[in-house]
């Protein structure tokens, strides 16, 4: 038999008002159990009212559209009454497009257009303490959640920076080689604005007339016009191409550039590397030959131990694991481990310590 309660028929009573307590608990309160990040979110409320204190401030509401936290209200206010709040105020009418006008009594006005208009923001959600503060970042238009690589140039090719935080953003400097000096002491933002103004950079100017003069040939073993964007930047990384020996700045604008572009810049990068090849590959590969078979009398002699098949870099590997000391070596081995760049391998004489004079009295 269940045990009766004096407050059982009460609480009965509350189930509706419980079940639909919930949502109303996630719009009051569900932001702060949101996880600091970036979401997709429109605005669903923006009016003029009051501080506790009595300040005058904009009252902004926006509902998360997507992910494990779609429907929760996330409330936030951009202070008016002090100057950092005014600043703010222009920045979020400037990232949702918002006509600022020079007259702030206007502002009561353009809000009301605000609330109708509801714009889908990019929002990253920041805690502080008790308080849950949103930054715009930009809206969503309806293009915008088009697939990856919609368009010919697009901005960055999937890259967005606003999700970022400060460490992916740091790890985005260094994998791109990105030239922004002092970016180590930079605080989030003013690192996302600098990356953002080094990837926006124009290209450094390649080599046009080499890319037209060798416009009809390409490399032997590829063609370079079947393959779309992402088969030539496939090209450029299964091949160790540097950004800027196709004439970019860093990496990211490599990625910016349209097809045309890319193509052209391999087509002058693979003819001069053709044409090097061509012109020292006979004398370099004999000069290569040499220096190996020396090589490799030089560890028969030391008793180095290499493979039968060991090519020249082995050799040197090994080579590299040993010390040899300098009394001991000849004149040519010393001249071969320099043309091996292995002179660290020389060891180097002590210097004999010379002996304490003697003291003694005078006879």
């Amino acid at each position: 038999m269940a045990v009766k309660s004096k407050w059982g028929a009460r609480l009965s009573k509350m189930k509706s008002g419980w079940l639909s307590s919930e949502q109303q608990y996630k719009e009051m309160f569900g932001a702060s159990d949101i996880p600091e990040g970036v979401y997709v979110a429109k605005l669903q409320d923006c009016e003029l009212t009051e501080s506790n204190s009595g300040k005058l401030r904009i009252k902004r509401e926006h509902v998360i559209m997507e992910g494990e936290h779609k429907g929760v209200s996330v409330r936030d206010g951009l202070n008016l009454e002090n100057e950092l709040g005014l600043v703010f105020c222009r920045r979020w009418l400037n990232m949702i497009g918002a006509e600022v006008p020079e007259n702030p009594e206007e502002l009561e006005t353009l809000l009301v257009e605000i609330k109708e208009a509801a714009p889908v923001c990019k929002i990253r959600v920041r805690h502080s303490g008790d308080f849950t503060n949103v930054d715009v970042l930009s809206v969503v238009d309806d293009a915008d959640d088009g697939e990856e690589g919609s368009g010919e140039e697009g901005e960055g090719d999937e890259i967005d920076l606003d999700s970022m935080n400060k460490d992916e953003l740091r790890a985005l400097v260094k994998e791109n080689d990105l030239e922004i000096d002092g970016w180590r002491k930079m605080d989030e933002d003013t690192l996302r604005e600098a990356i953002r103004e080094a990837i926006s950079d124009s290209k450094e100017e390649s080599s046009e007339e080499e890319g037209e003069e060798e416009g009809e040939e390409e490399d032997d073993n590829v063609d370079l016009d079947s393959l779309d964007k992402d088969g030539l930047l496939a090209f450029i990384k299964e091949n160790e191409i540097d950004p800027k020996d196709l004439g970019f700045k860093n990496a990211l604008l490599m990625k910016k550039a349209s097809e045309d572009k890319l193509r052209e810049a391999l087509q002058a990068v693979l003819s001069e590397d053709e044409n090097e090849e061509g012109e020292g590959e006979g004398e370099a590969s004999v000069e290569d030959d040499e220096l190996l078979e020396q090589a490799k009398v030089f560890c028969g002699t030391w008793d180095v131990d290499i493979a039968e098949d060991a090519d020249l870099d082995d050799i040197k590997a090994a080579i590299a694991e040993c010390q040899f000391p300098e009394q001991e070596l000849d004149e040519d081995e010393i001249k071969l481990l320099e043309a091996l760049e292995l002179t660290e391998c020389i060891q180097k004489a002590k210097p004999k310590a010379s002996k304490p004079k003697s003291i003694g009295k005078k006879k």
